[in-house]
């Protein structure tokens, strides 16, 4: 997934260490990548 690959990319970048445990619904797994993605990238400086 793309999303993934790009939420995995900025972690490294940023020095952030995340488990992710994805949402039981397949309709939440998006939304909840994103927010992580948002999350992640208020800490680019």
């Amino acid at each position: 997934m793309k999303l993934e690959a790009i939420l995995d990319y900025l972690c490294k970048m940023t020095g952030r260490d995340i488990t992710i445990f994805y949402p039981t619904k397949q309709s939440e797994i998006v939304p909840y990548l994103k927010k992580e993605i948002k999350t992640t990238l208020e800490l680019v400086k």
